[in-house]
């Protein structure tokens, strides 16, 4: 039995047993990229580089024998260097969105192009959920919201029409029934001052955490404001639904009622938690409580949204300027997960670091012309966002419009293995010249997407099919630069058996095969 070090873990192991299988032996993860422990090692992505630290050698973990004596680095600074620069050599032929440019470009950041599919197959209650995720005003800001998320749509330059995200939005707000489901009452109480998108957003995520939720408002209805401000592109019928889904889980308000700064400590005394969403009517309040305040408005972190005073949480217009009521509601999301966290743990979260993002930039004419053969190609059938919206919207013109998307997201940016590696690694995304492979997809129904700019050529896929014995299955073609995998020569991806394809689904570590999510 070889005897090696690992990281200076000494480690003994069976003969024949890899470097990779001894340093997991060892409770020593080595990153892996084209590696599945079932299938036979190719060594071919590189990513599990280790170092021989007595000869300075890199190796592949995967495919180096154990051998007695080795002392292994796992993490060296040369191999930390060389398996970034092995990531970003993949990155720079890998023209592909993880989360779609509507979704980065939305305040909210709700999973847009998950909620056009699901209203493209007419699962209104789904697309709700999606929406409800992240937004709790779905049907008020399908009426108001000037919609970046339209601005960022990569429709727009494919024909000069964007996808009506924010009309497919307000549909499934009309039509979808989800309820959010009722969470176990935590006991704890928070009181919210001021009944805009931004207290009404933060009281519908507290409550959905189990929460008790009061809003106190000082004009004679909760939206008033926004809907002074808004005038008719606001219906009084799109706020009610909205507020009607925030009763339905129990949030209360008290409307009419204007808190002095004399009262606010004896608000504060009466609840676990109070946040200041009363836009500029909150410095006074503020102040009251000991918490300072900066150029008049109310200083707090601009992430977690605590201030000084931990008990207290502040967003919206009484933090900052806010233009659009969809940035006041993403205000509102924040001040509840973290508010949050700090009722359940008695800290706010730790700022999770952010995710690795893999971008297409900007493509060309030719490209987007090839994205657009599997979607409809016609015209835009809901008037463009900042117009006055449709008195009605009709199911077949929405579900024609959510076809119309460019599907720019990854289907598997939740688990993709490549994003998890180049964040742990630092990878940045190289903007090198060239030819790259187009972000071209084929549809193999009746849920199936094949993306050659996502593949690495890991070759899972192929020996997959090789393990299950299949005569047809996912084949490496070209050589080189030009090594690509399809289908067999003269077949199609429909031809491979459908068992086969779904193994491939569940092994390929990108989003280069994969399944759409059903509801």
């Amino acid at each position: 039995m070889p005897a090696l070090a690992i990281d200076h873990h000494p480690v003994a192991v069976p003969d024949g047993t890899t470097i990779l299988e001894a340093a997991a032996q060892a409770g020593i993860a080595v990153p892996t990229l084209c590696h599945r422990p079932e299938l036979p090692s190719l060594a071919g992505c590189m990513v599990c580089v280790v170092q021989d630290e007595a000869s300075g050698r890199l190796l592949p973990a995967c495919a180096t024998p154990a051998q007695e004596g080795m002392r292994i680095l796992t993490a060296s600074p040369d191999v930390l260097d060389t398996r970034r620069g092995l990531l970003e050599l993949l990155l720079s032929n890998h023209p592909a969105d993880c989360e779609g440019p509507c979704q980065l470009a939305c305040p909210c950041h709700f999973d847009i192009p998950r909620m056009l599919r699901q209203v493209a197959a007419e699962e209104y209650d789904a697309a709700l959920a999606t929406i409800l995720e992240r937004l709790a005003l779905p049907v008020t800001l399908g009426h108001i919201c000037p919609a970046p998320c339209e601005k960022a749509c990569r429709r727009l330059p494919a024909d000069g029409a964007a996808v009506a995200i924010c009309a497919g939005k307000r549909f499934a707000g009309e039509s979808g029934r989800f309820a959010p489901p009722p969470a176990g009452d935590t006991g704890r109480r928070v009181t919210i001052v001021g009944a805009g998108p931004t207290g009404l957003a933060a009281a519908f995520h507290l409550r959905r955490q189990g929460h008790t939720c009061r809003i106190v408002e000082a004009e004679d209805a909760p939206g008033a404001s926004l809907r002074r401000q808004c005038g008719d592109r606001l219906p009084a019928a799109a706020l009610a639904k909205d507020l009607e889904r925030l009763a339905a889980i129990g949030v209360t308000w008290e409307t009419g009622r204007e808190v002095a700064p004399a009262g606010a400590g004896a608000l504060l005394a009466a609840c676990d938690a109070l946040v200041l969403a009363a836009g500029a009517a909150s410095a006074g309040l503020a102040e009251a409580l000991g918490v300072p305040l900066q150029k008049g408005l109310v200083a707090a972190d601009r992430v977690t949204h605590q201030t000084a005073n931990p008990k207290v949480f502040a967003g919206g217009a009484a933090v900052q300027p806010c233009r659009i009521a969809a940035t006041a509601c993403a205000h509102g999301y924040a001040i509840a997960a973290n508010l949050g966290g700090w009722l359940a743990h008695g800290r706010v979260p730790t700022k999770p670091h952010e995710r690795f993002r893999s971008r297409a930039g900007r493509l060309s004419a030719e490209t987007l012309r090839g994205l657009m053969t599997d979607v409809e190609d016609g015209p835009r059938y809901v008037a463009a966002a900042g117009g006055p919206p449709p008195a009605a919207l009709d199911s077949d013109g929405i579900r024609y419009e959510a076809t119309r998307c460019l599907r720019c997201d990854c289907l598997k940016k939740e688990s993709c293995r490549l994003r998890d590696l180049c964040a742990a690694s630092h990878a940045v995304m190289p903007d090198l010249e060239g030819a790259r492979t187009p972000p071209g997809r084929v549809d193999v129904p009746p849920d199936i997407f094949v993306e050659a700019s996502k593949c690495v050529q890991c070759g899972i896929c192929v020996r997959t099919a090789v393990r299950m014995g299949s005569a047809l299955g996912p084949s490496f073609h070209g050589r080189g630069f030009d090594l690509r995998i399809g289908p067999p020569l003269g077949r199609a991806w429909a031809d491979i058996p459908r068992d086969v394809l779904r193994a491939c689904v569940a092994a390929c570590p990108t989003g280069a095969l994969a399944a759409a999510a059903r509801a």
